[in-house]
């Protein structure tokens, strides 16, 4: 035996009481004998009423925490912005009305915009910081979905998109030139990206601007309906600017992808010249956003229109720019534009909190069968409802430290491959993420989970279009696996060995010794399958595993051209692209454990142990297919899960506390005293009022 085998061995063998404990106990839940059914018969009714998955399983110990100072370690960043913003959000009668569902369109509409006017006028918000001060800009914003996903896409839409376009793409003189009128609101935005033909593939959208150098001017034009600019907010009845994407012509010559301040409208509000827009109408939801349909007839803008951070034309008509390469240049342009998806992730993240403070909070007050003759027990009594949102209740907390850390790295001159991998990663996390919480929730709280002011079906309509704006999720994991190929290979070409977001690679030899040797394989106690280190070997085996797979397979396929190969792929792709940002997560839920205060570290602990065995769970198939658990131990990490949610089902309230979120945001009667709001009269109507 050799010495690393020994050393293995020596480890386990400490456990070995333990581990056999848990495969009795896993044995019992995957191969119960008729013995063993008949014995859970007789023990469910208590069972079920403490709440645990088997009878005899021990709690951990205590894991009681102050749920304020847990708010303020999820969010760290300018607790008294947050504070501010949250009295604002609360308290404004302007603000007061969250619920516009059956109101007339031009009504919701002229609600939000009054709102977002109030809020960008309160002290503590400054437009320019969103390139001076990213992460306080940010902290405004993200707060804004926790009153409603429309009032925060109406403000991030004229004040991040258009705003932020022009400060992240403009000069230093057009910063200065159009700051001002952006944050008094004298400038009112659009941000025009989208067409008819052409969504993620923005660099080859079909809108043309063609240099005059007589008149010192550029022409806009539309020169075919897939061409039109589509889904536009702002656009429909309040923007009177946009920043419209377009070719740019100069002299015959194409230099790609540039972004031109293009007025709209007239200070009467009539249409400027060249100008012409449609209403969007009807969507499935943010009916209080005005989006609509944009199209350019000849439109005129003068030379300096041009956002120019990137690119200029002189007065003669001589194309300047520091990037040479049209593609490299595009792709310049869009990476300053990052903070969108990170304000995206974290709308997304706020809004599952909401959902899940809510299901939450139903769960532990309304009641569902029970044992005969006894009184009926709370849903969140059940192991099933427990499996429906205690995991998700720990991916909040996961989601949001892996936010933190991709806000550390964008206020700290961050490298720019880095935060455009993480934030293309968590857009999609984040976002898919609060899909499932939305339809999990809304089932969860049956019947009054389907009445408008209880919040949740509202917000599964009006969020659902994140999974689709700034990148649609598929195409973002794209993103994210080319980058890590190109980094792979360009570290394998470098003959230096693996650093940076590739690092974990350079032990993966050794490791996969270790981890698929047959009693690593088995090991199944409970110090086991709640170690960090656990939980990081397995997801990093996992992404390097399906990196390697990606990279032999392209190589199969060198001899046909790249984009077939791609395309024969993409199935690998999109699974190495979820693999990276769950490990990515992981790690930073391990380190936000171990740098938290001490009294809160068994809860996040035990959170972070769910959260990591639950996607361990989800993602089984893969780790069976390369026998990396034995089946001992896919069993073990079974039983363990609902160790951990018998844990933590007594905080479950707390857990929620946690997040933060003011009583009035949460604005929902089943989250509160649900009897008296449904009892006779008081039956809230559709606008929640």
């Amino acid at each position: 035996m050799s010495r690393r085998l020994q050393t293995v061995v020596g480890q386990c063998q400490q456990e070995e009481q333990e581990e056999q404990i848990s495969a009795n106990a896993a044995s019992a839940l995957f191969g119960p004998s008729a013995q063993t059914l008949a014995a859970i018969r007789r023990h469910l009714p208590a069972v079920v009423r403490e709440a645990l998955p088997f009878s005899g399983i021990k709690l951990s110990k205590d894991l009681t925490f102050d749920t304020n100072l847990m708010w303020q370690t999820l969010d760290v960043y300018y607790l008294d912005v947050r504070k501010a913003a949250f009295e604002v959000l609360c308290n404004h009668p302007v603000l007061q009305p969250k619920h516009t569902i059956g109101l007339p369109l031009v009504e919701q509409r002229a609600i939000v915009v009054s709102q977002m006017k109030v809020f960008a006028e309160c002290k503590f918000f400054r437009f320019q910081e969103i390139y001076e001060n990213p992460i306080r800009w940010l902290t405004c914003v993200e707060l804004l979905y926790y009153h409603g996903i429309t009032l925060a896409t109406k403000f991030g839409v004229n004040f991040g998109l258009f705003g932020g376009t022009m400060m992240n793409l403009g000069s230093d003189a057009q910063r200065i030139q159009y700051g001002d009128d952006i944050a008094n609101m004298t400038m009112l935005g659009a941000f025009g990206l989208t067409e008819l033909g052409h969504g993620s593939n923005a660099r080859d959208i079909e809108t043309i601007s063609t240099y005059d150098s007589s008149t010192e001017e550029f022409i806009l034009n539309t020169p075919t309906e897939t061409a039109q600019k589509i889904f536009i907010g702002n656009l429909a009845c309040h923007g009177n600017h946009a920043a419209v994407f377009a070719q740019l012509i100069v002299n015959g010559v194409h230099h790609g992808v540039h972004v031109f301040v293009v007025k709209l409208r007239e200070g009467d509000g009539t249409l400027s010249k060249g100008v012409r827009i449609q209403d969007c109408g009807i969507k499935s939801g943010l009916q209080g956003v005005d989006n609509g349909r944009l199209w350019l007839d000849n439109k005129r803008v003068p030379r300096d229109a041009l956002l120019q951070r990137f690119g200029a034309v002189t007065p003669e008509g001589k194309y300047v720019s520091d990037i040479a390469h049209n593609g490299i240049r595009f792709t310049t342009m869009i990476g300053a534009l990052v903070s969108g998806r990170i304000a995206v992730a974290q709308g997304a993240v706020n809004i599952a909190k909401v959902c899940l403070t809510i299901a939450v909070r139903y769960s532990l007050t309304r009641r569902q069968f029970g044992p005969s003759g006894q009184k009926e027990v709370p849903l969140m009594g059940y192991l099933s409802h427990q499996r429906r949102l205690l995991p998700l209740v720990a991916k909040a907390y996961a989601l949001q430290f892996a936010l933190n850390y991709a806000k550390d790295i964008f206020g700290n001159d961050p490298d720019p491959k880095e935060l455009h991998i993480l934030a293309a990663s968590l857009k999609p996390a984040a976002t898919w993420f609060r899909t499932k919480v939305a339809q999990e929730c809304r089932e969860a709280t049956g019947g009054l989970g389907f009445m408008a002011c209880n919040r949740i079906g509202p917000l599964m309509n009006d969020a659902n279009i994140d999974v689709t704006w700034e990148g649609d999720n598929n195409v973002l994991l794209q993103q994210v696996a080319t980058s890590l190929l190109k980094e792979f290979r360009m570290q394998v070409n470098s003959g230096r060995g693996f650093v940076g977001m590739l690092s974990f690679f350079a032990q993966q030899l050794n490791m996969e010794v270790r981890d698929t040797n047959p009693i690593t394989k088995s090991r199944s106690s409970e110090s086991h399958l709640r170690d960090a280190d656990f939980f990081r070997h397995a997801m990093e085996y996992r992404e390097a595993r399906l990196l390697r797979a990606l990279v032999h397979k392209l190589n199969r396929f060198s001899n046909l051209d790249s984009f077939d190969a791609w395309n024969r792929c993409l199935d690998l792709v999109n699974e190495l692209g979820k693999a990276h940002i769950d490990r990515v997560v992981i790690v930073q839920f391990t380190a936000a454990v171990e740098a938290a205060d001490p009294s809160l570290k068994p809860m996040l602990h035990t959170l972070c142990a769910l959260h990591s065995l639950w996607v361990i769970q989800e993602n089984m198939g893969f780790f069976m297919t390369f026998n990396y658990f034995s089946q001992l131990k896919v069993k073990a990490i079974w039983n363990e899960i609902n160790r951990l949610l018998a844990a933590l089902r007594p905080y479950a309230d707390k857990l929620v506390d946690g997040f933060g979120i003011p009583e009035k945001l949460i604005d929902a009667p089943i989250a509160g005293d649900w009897v008296k709001a449904y009892s006779y009269p008081q039956v809230p109507n559709g606008a929640g009022r």
